[in-house]
């Protein structure tokens, strides 16, 4: 729990999603629960490159 302003949360779900184009969410947090209606999927390509890479190299041994 935070008091702090809302936050957003990127979610990597490559284990549930694969390698495709839903692999990326977020979803707000109002520092007290997430906001389920804030869900959105993020395309990989409108994420920072050094990110996207980190995360592939990640999880380059499951691809």
């Amino acid at each position: 729990m935070s008091k702090e302003t809302p936050k957003r949360f990127l979610f990597d779900l490559f284990l549930t999603n694969g390698n495709n184009s839903n692999r990326f969410a977020y979803l707000d947090y109002d520092g007290q629960k997430f906001m389920h209606k804030s869900y959105r999927v993020v395309s990989p390509q409108d994420l920072d490159s050094e990110l996207l890479e980190m995360q592939n190299n990640k999880y380059f041994d499951y691809a």
